[in-house]
């Protein structure tokens, strides 16, 4: 088990956190999770949060378990043009 304290290397990393926001556009979301299951990440949660003073406006954060090293990466470029904002949270070591 990796502790916060305890940095784990890019490369040994097999989950990753994200925060996005999309516009209020039917379909936002449904493809800007089709771009991740294209590159076979696995989503394992996702939750909205509303942003405050704007109304329909919300921020998505996912986790994803990852296939290979730098699919983080891949998962951020892929959301990119479907996301106003796209920020990586963190890299994990999923516990086995």
């Amino acid at each position: 088990i990796h502790r916060a304290s305890e940095a784990i290397s890019p490369q040994d990393a097999n989950k990753v956190s994200l925060a996005f926001a999309l516009e209020n556009q039917p379909g936002s979301l449904v493809k800007a999770l089709s771009s991740i299951a294209g590159l076979g990440a696995n989503l394992t949660k996702i939750e909205s949060r509303p942003v405050p003073g704007k109304p329909w406006e919300y921020i998505f954060y996912i986790d994803a378990q990852l296939k290979n090293p730098n699919q983080d990466e891949q998962i951020v470029a892929a959301l990119r043009p479907h996301c106003s904002m796209v920020k990586e949270l963190g890299l994990y070591r999923e516990s086995d």
